[in-house]
């Protein structure tokens, strides 16, 4: 009888654990989406064929690249999602992963354009949302949430669900921002 006690108490102290982890990453957030303008970014970043998975460790050797070669740091990362892993085979998902840079002059561009790709990121009307940064794992919980809210709020306006979602991670002021090119029926 004691056994079962102390186990009914340790399952009590794991389930207020892990909702407290919830609660902290954002699992309480109410995702609310608007239509704005925005793009204009410079991305520097590698293409991604497989595994979203893997898009972190992606990410990092952008990162790590910027600052070894150029000694920059950049202040937001991203990765643009051009596939539904739910409607797409693992090993054929597609992403662009890597830094957004502000004040770097062209000739850097160029030069870096040998190691990696370089874009413009184009300026257009989005469905944008945020969603706190706490943790590394508040982009699992991002997905949980912003994803299904995003379905939910295209299928509500009818508005055409083509079109990749980039995700901004804004370390430096702590959020996450969702960003889906708006594209009407």
């Amino acid at each position: 009888m004691k056994i079962i006690k102390i186990a009914g108490l340790v399952f009590g102290v794991i389930m207020v654990i892990l909702f407290g982890l919830y609660v902290y990453l954002g699992g309480l957030k109410k995702i609310k989406f608007e239509v704005k303008k925005q793009g204009g970014e410079i991305l520097v970043y590698q293409d991604v064929r497989g595994d979203y998975g893997k898009t972190c460790m992606m990410i990092d050797s952008v990162t790590n690249l910027l600052r070894t070669k150029w000694n920059l740091t950049p202040a937001q990362e991203f990765g643009i999602y051009y596939d539904n892993p739910h409607q797409v085979a693992t090993n054929q998902l597609h992403s662009e992963v890597g830094c957004i840079l502000t004040d770097v002059d062209d000739s850097t561009l160029l030069e870096m354009a040998h190691f990696l790709k370089v874009k413009k990121e184009p300026k257009m009307e989005y469905i944008v949302t945020e969603f706190p940064w706490k943790h590394q794992y508040s982009i699992l919980m991002g997905i949980w949430k912003v994803y299904p809210a995003l379905q939910y709020y295209i299928n509500e306006r009818t508005y055409n669900e083509n079109g990749p979602v980039m995700e901004i991670y804004d370390q430096q002021n702590k959020k996450i921002i969702y960003r889906k090119p708006l594209f009407r029926h």
